[in-house]
């Protein structure tokens, strides 16, 4: 049976893109999106890692800014990383 990795998010751009081009040439685009709920009187934000590659980079990287609210769609990549002091770090990435 098939499965599906996809995630839709409407949030607001916390930080300007970030645009550069992998060794291998591709156009990458890196930005953080929020996305809030009401919590009975009180507000809960969730901040959520998203990449952009290829022709969606490009895009991101000249249309995007701080504060814009808009939609990515894609999937949920998880990541671990060991940081400088050797602890294991675990990111969860929306690859749009």
């Amino acid at each position: 049976m098939a499965s599906i990795n996809q995630v839709t998010l409407l949030g607001r751009v916390g930080q300007a893109p970030t645009s550069n081009t992998s060794q291998g040439g591709t156009p990458v685009t890196k930005f953080s999106l929020a996305t809030s709920r009401k919590v009975g009187d009180a507000e809960e934000t969730q901040w959520h890692n998203i990449v952009c590659f290829n022709k969606a980079a490009e895009f991101a990287g000249k249309w995007i800014g701080k504060g814009d609210q808009v939609v990515v769609i894609g999937e949920i990549k998880y990541n671990k990383y060991t940081d400088s002091e050797g602890v294991t770090q675990r990111m969860t990435t929306i690859v749009a």
